[in-house]
């Protein structure tokens, strides 16, 4: 699992309630879309958790590169921010976010 969030506070919650989940996996965290990219081209991730408001690389901005790479554009992705505005959302969901 990648946790992609610019706050390292929030990253490391989103990690901690993974582990709790009792489910053996490895969780990997970039502070940004750009960071996140180049993570996941070292090593695939079997999901990715994504916030949207991010320098560097926003959550959508991240969707639009990740769809475009053949090896990666499969992986799947949760967005997860307090950002729920309508027009984002369906934004999301149009680059294939849960």
């Amino acid at each position: 699992v990648l946790v992609v969030d610019d706050s390292a506070p929030m990253r490391k919650l989103i990690s901690r309630v993974l582990n709790e989940t009792g489910i053996e996996m490895s969780i990997a965290e970039a502070a940004n879309g750009k960071d996140a990219l180049q993570n996941l081209e070292q090593r695939a991730a079997g999901l990715v958790l994504v916030d949207h408001n991010m320098p560097e690389m926003n959550g959508i901005e991240f969707l639009q590169q990740l769809r475009q790479r053949p090896a990666l554009r499969a992986t799947p992705v949760i967005m997860v921010t307090s950002d729920a505005s309508s027009q984002r959302v369906a934004q999301a969901r149009e680059l294939g976010v849960v």
